[in-house]
């Protein structure tokens, strides 16, 4: 599939290993390999971890996505080191947060929403993945190595090679060539000079390890989710971030995790067109500059790159998990949910459940699974009791359910995910909707 215009012209920025062409914000290798088309070694070893193989291997199966999510990587680094350098938005954490509370979820969103969900909860089946999260931390560790450490050396290796030695050889090289200047081109240079001399007084270059400890995984915010009935866009990015959070957490990437699950959530909203990208941004340079960054400089004076310094370690992992979900959200649809939609309001295990029934248009499946909540809503509201539980079923005609969610406690519903325990209380209320019939 052929780059469209706008990643051509992304791609065209990549000169000669460096992004714009400027050369402190280098491009690494890996990550310029996938632009060129290149697999991605880390996702070819995911695909040989069982909990793993279906997702990587459908990643694998498009390879266009892999272009465009490591081009997007790029952009998305780019501006968030802007966003860092930026002399009117001093507060980018509130900024960002004002960008996204301002854009109502357009109906691509609200898909996007209960995809994300979705993957969580049934592509990825995160809840079950965790009861040996340990585990797979020990075994990413194996295969990949400890990517804080590695990112911690290459960040004070980027400080050595665009820091203060950097900034005193070309400060004392434009020195002598504004010396043998005249006219227009001798105030250039000292324009460049005094940029240069200022940067020197004010930068304080890191002298140990950059990256911290990661956070301990608290596996309460982990836990199945249900799709939220009124969307907006603060779900959209928590869903994708979530996923992205959980990645990274796998990855044990250090304390970086929270700017790393932003600036992945902003190169999955814009490969998607989702509203959030821009808000991401900023939300990751906010968390940035709660950081220590590099002393990292360009030779013109004119860009601090202490953003993309702290980042460039990590743009290969940033680019893997975009393309992991933006895969998995892609793929999600194919899980035909079903058009048929039980609601059974549990009283006592001996007496017969109240039940409520629906019917859905085929249609979006994001459609559907955003109207669950509101049909339980109803279906509670309309009964004017409490029940002892209360349970979701969706299903097609002549199959049994593929998807059931405990609604017992409205807004904090369980999706139960094992088709075993599905069938199993499928098979307990069924018998209420023979005799139902027979009347």
């Amino acid at each position: 599939m052929p780059l469209t215009l706008s990643y051509s012209i992304l791609k065209n920025r990549i000169q000669d290993g460096l992004w714009l062409g400027r050369d402190v914000l280098k491009v690494p290798p890996e990550l310029s390999s996938l632009v060129g088309g290149a697999t991605s070694p880390i996702i070819s070893e995911l695909a040989s971890i069982e909990e793993f193989f279906t997702i990587a291997d459908l990643a694998l199966s498009m390879p266009s996505i892999s272009i465009r999510a490591s081009l997007l990587t790029l952009q998305t680094c780019h501006s968030v080191n802007r966003a860092v350098n930026s002399k009117t938005r001093t507060n980018p954490t509130e900024w960002g947060n004002r960008i996204l509370s301002r854009d109502l979820p357009s109906d691509n969103e609200v898909i996007a929403y209960s995809r994300a969900i979705e993957t969580w909860n049934e592509t990825l089946d995160v809840p079950f993945l965790n009861e040996n999260f340990q585990s797979l931390q020990q075994e990413f560790s194996q295969r990949f190595g400890n990517i804080k450490e590695t990112a911690s050396t290459q960040i004070l290796q980027f400080q050595d090679e665009f820091g203060l030695s950097f900034i005193e050889e070309n400060i004392n090289t434009i020195r002598t060539l504004a010396d043998n200047a005249s006219g227009r081109e001798e105030g250039r240079l000292r324009n460049q000079l005094s940029r240069l001399r200022k940067l020197l007084n004010s930068l304080n270059p890191l002298d140990n390890t950059p990256i911290g400890e990661t956070p301990s995984f608290d596996f309460d915010n982990y836990l199945a989710v249900s799709p939220r009935s009124a969307v907006n866009i603060f779900d959209v990015v928590g869903a994708v971030q979530q996923l992205a959070t959980w990645f990274l957490s796998l990855f044990q990437v250090g304390s970086i995790i929270e700017a790393l699950s932003y600036t992945v959530t902003s190169v999955v909203c814009k490969a998607l067109n989702l509203s959030g990208a821009r808000g991401c941004r900023y939300l990751a340079a906010g968390a940035l500059k709660n950081l220590s960054l590099p002393a990292a400089v360009s030779s013109s004076g004119s860009l601090f790159a202490g953003a993309w310094a702290t980042l460039f370690p990590y743009f290969a992992i940033i680019a893997v998990i975009s393309i992991l979900i933006i895969a998995a959200l892609h793929h999600s649809k194919s899980t035909e949910l079903g058009n048929l939609i039980y609601v059974f309001g549990i009283k006592a295990p001996e007496l017969a459940p109240d039940f409520g029934f629906s019917m859905v248009l085929e249609g979006e499946e994001g459609e559907t699974r955003a109207y669950l909540g509101e049909l339980v809503d109803k279906f509670l509201k309309e009964a004017g009791r409490s029940y002892q539980r209360v349970l979701l079923f969706v299903k097609r005609e002549g199959h049994l359910p593929n998807f059931c969610t405990d609604y017992t406690n409205l807004y904090s519903p369980v999706p139960i995910t094992n088709e075993t325990q599905i069938k199993m209380l499928w098979n307990s209320v069924k018998p209420f909707l023979d005799e139902f019939d027979e009347d």
